[in-house]
């Protein structure tokens, strides 16, 4: 018996927005050149406060952090000079995911 394939839902207007600003994020995997997070993962919508990532291996969620952490556009300033990510990534089972940062104020995600 062949194995049904589930149709995916489109993601909200909001994860198409998170996607946009990460999915060109340039990643070190595994010293690999040419490597963004677009090739290492798939966006899916499971819930729309969130973004959930398919990703390729275990390891990534540290090189996600770590790309993303350095890139300038992924972060802001708080009122006292430090710079945190606006997002949130959190390991869940096979995926990884995505959420707002709940430091950072709404105005800045734009």
């Amino acid at each position: 018996m062949a194995e049904e394939k589930k149709e995916k839902r489109p993601l909200t207007e909001e994860q198409a927005a998170w996607w946009d600003a990460i999915k060109d994020v340039e990643v070190n995997y595994y010293g690999l050149p040419d490597h963004y997070v677009s090739t290492i993962c798939e966006p899916l919508n499971v819930l729309p406060e969130s973004l959930y990532l398919a990703v390729q291996g275990p390891a990534v969620i540290s090189v996600l952090t770590d790309a993303l952490e350095k890139d300038k556009a992924s972060n802001v300033k708080t009122a006292s000079g430090k710079s945190i990510c606006k997002y949130v990534l959190e390991p869940a089972d096979k995926f990884v995911v995505l959420k707002p940062n709940p430091d950072v104020e709404l105005k800045d995600y734009k």
